[in-house]
């Protein structure tokens, strides 16, 4: 009896634990047997699992652009921002690297990066590459009235000559001939203020952006001021002036110096050669935009009377030679892909009332002929044309001691890039009488370091 009772305890445990294994393991009546086959690529490496599901593919990140500059760039390419992806038909033929066109902000940033106008460096300031050209400038045309000395033939008296002879008496025929001698003669001349008023404006040989440079300039005035020295001759002057220019303030800021040399070539006392005026120019660009090319910039230029001229007017006194203080302001714009302007307006103060107070306007439109990217030979070629307006705002009558006329004077020019430097060459005329000169002829030349 205890036996028959352990045997139906074990096998209700056994029937028990499989009741319960059963339960624990049942699956939804729905849920497959077994999982379907997937079809995965042979490989002689890993030969496919029936029952092996792959994992979804990750997604693919988006392309960044990729500028194609123009043929000669070797620069850094310029940032595109996400918002500048390629969206719109190319304009100027720039595509990104999968073929697809840039959009128009993009490809104007590619324009604005290979300009020769601007384009900044790591250090802050300009490359090297990205000069701009200097503006060629013209001649103040101040005037002073002196006398001067000549030795001219003056008549002292008559002789007679014989002729001829009378065919009837046979007499001579005699004739009265003036008697001449040279004699030193006073008259007044008016003359440009030899070594004063020299290549001081702002407009000569200066751009409105501040610039690491030395530079040397030299200008040739042929027949000055003929209109009101009549009976003198010729009078022509010769002008060179050297100068350089030191950027401060992280490039947006200059302190330069330029000193000219002026030789006037007529008879006599005419013939003269001074050490001109030493010019300070203090520079300051509040916008300096290095990637467009803007400019607008302000500055004063100091001019001190350490040159070697002296001046005796008309009356016999001294001409003043004093301290000229010329605030001014400029800027730089380049207008489309090719073409360009600069500009200058300033105001002559002179610390003597007796000197002539005078307003000056010029303005310069230049055109890229060529423009090439770095590790070229010539690096650009631009004509330029110069417009100066010169009013004076005292000393306007040529009665005065010291003078000015109203002026207008036109410059063309030509302005050859090199890696590190420029040269240029122009001819400036006046449009308006009385003329200060006949023409002006002008070389320019600058490096930069």
């Amino acid at each position: 009896m205890r036996r028959f009772s352990f045997l139906a305890v074990g096998v209700v445990a056994i029937l028990a634990t499989q009741a319960f294994g059963q339960g624990s393991s049942r699956l939804p009546q729905n849920f497959p047997s077994t999982l379907p086959p997937v079809n995965v690529p042979a490989t002689p490496e890993l030969a496919p699992t029936p029952n092996y599901i792959p994992l979804a593919p990750a997604p693919a990140l988006p392309a960044l652009p990729v500028v194609d500059c123009p043929p000669g760039y070797n620069g850094p390419l310029p940032l595109v921002p996400p918002s500048l992806m390629p969206q719109t038909p190319p304009v100027n033929g720039l595509n990104g690297m999968n073929g697809q066109p840039l959009s128009a902000p993009a490809q104007e940033a590619v324009q604005s990066a290979t300009s020769p106008f601007a384009q900044s460096t790591e250090a802050g300031g300009l490359a090297s590459r990205t000069f701009d050209n200097a503006m060629f400038g013209d001649f103040g045309g101040v005037f002073y009235r002196r006398n001067e000395f000549f030795v001219r033939p003056v008549q002292v008296g008559t002789t007679q000559r014989q002729v001829g002879t009378d065919p009837l008496t046979r007499q001579p025929i005699l004739q009265e001939v003036p008697v001449m001698e040279n004699r030193t003669v006073a008259k007044a001349v008016n003359l440009p203020l030899n070594g004063r008023y020299s290549g001081f404006k702002m407009s000569d040989q200066e751009g409105p952006r501040p610039t690491d440079r030395i530079y040397f300039a030299y200008s040739y005035y042929g027949n000055v001021n003929p209109g009101q020295n009549p009976g003198i001759g010729n009078v022509d002057q010769h002008r060179q002036t050297i100068g350089f220019e030191k950027t401060i303030l992280n490039g947006n800021a200059s302190i330069g110096l330029r000193l000219p040399f002026v030789q006037t070539v007529g008879e006599g006392s005419l013939d003269s050669s001074n050490i001109g005026d030493l010019s300070v120019s203090l520079k300051y660009a509040f916008v300096n935009d290095p990637f467009t090319g803007s400019v607008r910039s302000a500055g004063l230029i100091i001019t001190a009377p350490t040159g070697s001229a002296t001046a005796t007017l008309v009356d016999g006194t001294q001409a003043a030679h004093g301290t000229i203080l010329q605030p001014w302001t400029g800027f730089s714009q380049q207008l489309g892909q090719r073409l360009y302007a600069q500009g200058f307006s300033s105001v002559m103060v002179p610390l003597n009332t007796s000197e002539p107070t005078i307003l000056f306007n010029s303005l310069s439109m230049g055109y890229w002929l060529l423009r090439s990217g770095e590790g070229e030979r010539f690096k650009g070629l631009a004509p330029v044309t110069e417009i100066h307006i010169n009013t004076p705002l005292t000393n306007r009558d040529p009665s005065n001691a010291i003078y000015i006329q109203d002026q207008i004077n036109l410059t063309h020019g030509l302005h050859l890039m090199l890696p590190r430097a420029s040269i240029g060459a122009a001819f400036s005329y006046p449009l308006i009488s009385p003329r200060p000169f006949a023409g002006e002829g002008l070389f320019t030349l600058n490096f930069r370091f």
